[in-house]
């Protein structure tokens, strides 16, 4: 099966330095039916994920530049899956978050914050990785899906470098903070502070792949 390999560097499961104040939220299974095409490949299918290098436990660093210089347009209406659905730039992300049953879950009150790879990000993936995952959402997809999202409000202003995160996946992932460029676990954020009526949308360049177990 095809090794998914993307340019972010994985966090290793780490204890939090700084961790969100909010507790991890619960991820209810969704009830909702969504119909995905996906490649003819059995259901029983999963797809190996290999991490390369690791990230040591860092004491968070209090960063003197600002990180809010390239924000995103500030709606503050709908929830993050109104947005995501209205900005367009975001249909696979969607279709993973109905297949997993995460789409009901961010459309409560949260707050969250969403870490969105765009279209042509999941795009990126090896060829047939996506519909290997898809075929299987309770599968890996659930777990890379859940590690996008953090279960409280994170604005650009205040990710520092060395920072920590636990996500709803429940494995912690990592900033990086130069100026006004920020990565998380190696992916850089290219659009800023989204903000909808339940949280944020940072919008990352490459999909982010939890460390294996």
């Amino acid at each position: 099966l095809a090794q998914i390999k993307t340019a972010a560097t994985a966090a290793p499961a780490a204890t939090a330095t700084k961790a969100a104040a909010t507790p991890a939220a619960t991820v209810a299974p969704s009830t909702a039916t969504t119909t995905t095409t996906t490649a003819a490949t059995p259901a029983a299918t999963t797809v190996a994920v290999t991490t390369t290098g690791t990230v040591s436990r860092t004491t968070p660093v209090t960063t003197t530049g600002t990180t809010t210089a390239t924000t995103g347009t500030s709606t503050g209406t709908g929830t993050i899956i109104d947005v995501a659905v209205a900005n367009g730039a975001f249909k696979t992300l969607i279709a993973a978050l109905q297949a997993t049953g995460l789409e009901n879950t961010l459309k409560g009150p949260g707050p969250f914050t969403v870490f969105a790879p765009t279209d042509a990000a999941f795009a990126r993936l090896p060829a047939g990785a996506l519909q290997q995952l898809m075929a299987n959402p309770s599968g890996q997809l659930t777990d890379i899906v859940r590690y996008h999202v953090i279960p409280s409000k994170l604005m650009a202003a205040d990710l520092s470098n060395g920072l920590q995160a636990t996500t709803v996946q429940g494995k912690p992932v990592k900033f990086e903070v130069s100026g006004n460029t920020i990565k998380i676990n190696g992916a850089q954020i290219i659009t800023k502070d989204i903000q909808a009526s339940n949280g944020v949308i940072h919008v990352i360049e490459n999909v982010i792949i939890p460390p294996a177990e």
